[in-house]
């Protein structure tokens, strides 16, 4: 079995690392020079082929080093029906009649991956809020696997925490009881679609730190950066920031579980939910 690997952060080369300690062939592009080396390589000699976790509109992915590199020619000249396991499933990639597989649906993988991504958040938090933990309180808004595990670490810490769910209930609270009450000093957002708006965050009198790590950062509206109370980031994928031998191990596993299974099935066309 062999695989063509684009790397294009520490998450992806430590997968293909770990792919390599499973017994499975793979020729990595881990910067621009290496990069155009596979591309020069025949695409039927793949068995499948993993791509950076955004994917690709056009055929272009970003690499590390901050230059783009063309794989549509190499994408369109692979077998049909060949495995390529991305986190997102863009148009592009559902054109080209190859079996797409998103890791981060697998019920394994996204909830190792959400303990991660609780981690770093953790670590943004440290690295850039300017007081101690303790001094604020803190919203977590979503009810996924996620948005538990950000919940779950932060009260281990015994901090002052509110989980936010559509519907609340058990230690939640409703997202219409959120929307009606002051925030806590801390707003993290989970959820892939605009839970905060402009209009919301301006009703707020108090300072507020907002970190969103929806999925695609769609869950608070960047414009809530102008007005003046409100600290706002869009965080990184923070998993390859903290942990990325360890998220790369999941993806690993993931693509060794699909492989060995001899009837690969086609994967689900719908968009992927990825939250962290």
């Amino acid at each position: 079995m062999r695989g063509a690997v684009f790397a294009n952060d520490e998450r992806i080369y430590f997968a293909s690392e770990a792919l390599k300690k499973l017994g499975i062939e793979v020729d990595c592009a881990n910067d621009y020079s290496r990069g155009q080396n596979l591309l020069v390589k025949d695409p039927k000699n793949y068995d499948f082929v993993l791509l950076p976790v955004r994917g690709t509109e056009d055929g272009t992915i970003l690499q590390s080093v901050g230059t783009s590199l063309f794989i549509g020619d190499f994408l369109k000249g692979l077998s049909e029906g060949t495995p390529v396991f991305t986190g997102r499933q863009t148009e592009y990639l559902r054109q080209l009649k190859l079996n797409l597989y998103d890791p981060f649906k697998d019920p394994e993988v996204s909830k190792k991956n959400a303990e991660l991504t609780a981690e770093g958040v953790l670590w943004f938090l440290l690295e850039y809020t300017k007081k101690s933990l303790f001094e604020d309180s803190y919203d977590v808004v979503g009810a996924g696997h996620t948005g538990t595990a950000i919940t779950e670490l932060l009260r281990r810490l015994r901090l002052s925490v509110r989980q936010v769910a559509r519907n609340g209930h058990l230690d939640m609270i409703s997202m219409e009881q959120w929307e009606r009450e002051p925030p806590s000093d801390v707003v993290i957002i989970t959820v892939p679609a605009l839970v905060l708006p402009t209009k919301l965050a301006e009703s707020w009198k108090k300072p507020v730190f907002v970190l969103d790590i929806s999925s695609g950062q769609v869950g608070a509206d960047p414009k809530i950066q102008e007005l003046q109370n409100i600290t706002y980031y869009a965080a990184p994928p923070l998993p390859s920031k903290v942990a990325p031998q360890s998220a790369g191990g999941l993806i690993a596993d993931y693509i060794d579980r699909v492989m060995s299974d001899k009837n690969i099935r086609k994967a689900d066309a719908a968009p992927a939910k990825n939250e962290g």
